[in-house]
């Protein structure tokens, strides 16, 4: 019975220990997932702009993971003589419409070109990139 005492003493000590030690990360116990947004584009993802002339695209956000501030909307790869209009949708809005201008000097596109469109915010671990099918047509 002493042997079996001594057992039990000497795994009680070993267990609170390692209980005292921890798992000795410095890291913060809060599981806190960090925030993400999802964007779509109205009009099925598609749109057209006249050669001097100007479309909106409207552009939804879905937040999550508690996120809730502001996404800033980026167009990349648009085609020669085509410019996107800034856009930031606040904290608090669900979408918003850019402005695209083709310039009196743009350049008809003979098939629609692929142009990424990215949101970016504080807090946000990711966004993703959807794509807008865009033709530049003439007037």
């Amino acid at each position: 019975m002493r042997h079996t005492f001594s057992r039990l003493v000497t795994t009680t000590v070993l267990l609170l220990s390692l209980g005292a030690c921890g798992t000795g990360s410095t890291e913060p116990d809060d599981d806190s997932t960090p925030g993400a947004a999802s964007l779509a584009l109205g009009k099925e993802g598609k749109a057209s702009v006249a050669i001097g002339g100007t479309t909106t695209v409207p552009v939804s956000v879905d937040r999550s993971g508690g996120f809730t501030g502001a996404i800033t909307i980026a167009f990349t790869g648009l085609p020669t003589g085509v410019t996107a209009s800034n856009l930031t949708i606040p904290s608090g809005q669900g979408s918003a419409s850019v402005l695209l201008t083709a310039a009196a000097s743009a350049p008809r596109t003979p098939v629609a070109v692929s142009v990424g469109v990215t949101g970016t915010g504080a807090g946000i671990a990711t966004t993703g990139q959807v794509f807008l099918t865009l033709s530049v047509r003439n007037p």
